[in-house]
């Protein structure tokens, strides 16, 4: 079971990818920029969330951050989603300042992506990262988005 009890469990979701061609595509790709684009309900926030768990294990030592537009949706949807997916087993969790760490050392942050806020940039701008993720990402200003682009420094052990 996950961090958060939830609607769905890491194994559930990982068997699930083959009645789901397109959630299989992207979870797996391995191409820069990867997107999923689909209708309510094509489980895109499951497959965002998979995709970072299996990322997260393939690179230890990484940093990853997970944002959506605004901490209320993120939180709702998103973190919760990702919470309830991984396995307590796997790491920790700690409220503030919201990330999940894995036992191989691997960070995955949660931050809001919205640059009316001022302190948007600051705290993207001074990370380091080997993966982004934008749920919603049609509710992000194109800004924000080569902003998460330039921070992806890290080197990841492949």
């Amino acid at each position: 079971m996950g961090y958060r009890a939830g609607i769905l469990e890491l194994k559930d979701a990982i068997t699930g990818l083959e009645r789901l061609p397109k959630s299989k595509q992207f979870v797996t790709s391995k191409f820069f920029g990867s997107a999923y684009v689909g209708g309510e309900g094509s489980s895109k926030t499951a497959s965002l969330c998979l995709s970072a768990i299996c990322n997260a294990i393939m690179d230890p030592g990484g940093k990853s951050l997970i944002g959506r537009l605004n901490m209320p949706a993120l939180e709702s949807t998103t973190m919760n989603d990702f919470l309830s997916m991984v396995p307590e087993d796997m790491g920790e969790w700690k409220e503030q300042p919201k990330t999940w760490t894995f036992n191989n050392g691997h960070t995955v942050i949660f931050r809001h992506l919205d640059i009316t806020d001022p302190k948007v940039q600051g705290h993207i701008k001074s990370e380091n990262l080997t993966a982004a993720y934008v749920d919603e990402a049609s509710e992000v200003d194109e800004k924000v988005i080569l902003l998460l682009i330039g921070r992806l420094r890290r080197r990841r052990l492949d």
